[in-house]
């Protein structure tokens, strides 16, 4: 009797994340996720048309968890530089995580306008959230960057340390303290 999967979706991500951990997204393939998930290859097609398409949607679904752990810490009884430096922590896994990828020369996603935009989105939802955060934190009227400034300053400065092995986090916190003081 054929084994029944009830949620084929969830299986190939799952079969995918274990591929690429264990051997990169060189080693991620159709035919690999389809015999790991034990769906049969032309089902996997059905749901993802190529590997691209499994990556760009764990990479979605990476990011809308990752905006409930920023609602989480923003949540906590903690400076704002304490928040950001955990957002930070799990904006670094996610890059980590990803950043074999971004560097294949095989990973070339097909952009539409949609995949554009759900990068603007996500990028415009993390300001969004940053600036939320300053301005709930700090004190404004002694500032002379607004809380949308600071914000696109913060995730910048992410971005940057993520590729830049001699700026830290901590010379980015430097950084901020001097600017909100």
């Amino acid at each position: 009797m054929p084994k029944i999967i009830t949620d084929p979706s969830k299986a190939i991500q799952i079969a995918a994340k274990e591929i690429m951990a264990e051997d990169g997204y060189e080693g991620l393939n159709m035919r690999n996720v389809a015999k790991k998930s034990g769906i049969a290859i032309g089902t996997v097609y059905n749901y993802f048309d190529n590997k691209e398409a499994i990556v760009i949607h764990l990479m979605l679904a990476y990011w809308n968890a990752f905006f409930e752990v920023i609602d989480e810490i923003d949540r906590l009884q903690i400076t704002f530089y304490e928040k950001m430096a955990h957002v930070y922590t799990h904006f670094k896994v996610f890059t980590d995580d990803f950043h074999e990828i971004f560097l294949s020369q095989s990973f070339k996603p097909s952009y539409t306008d949609r995949t554009r935009a759900n990068k603007d989105d996500f990028m415009t939802k993390l300001q969004v959230r940053f600036c939320k955060m300053a301005e709930a934190s700090l004190d404004h009227k002694s500032l002379e960057l607004d809380c949308d400034e600071i914000a696109e300053f913060i995730l910048a400065n992410f971005i940057a340390i993520t590729y830049m092995p001699t700026y830290t986090y901590e010379k980015f916190e430097k950084a901020l303290k001097a600017i909100t003081r």
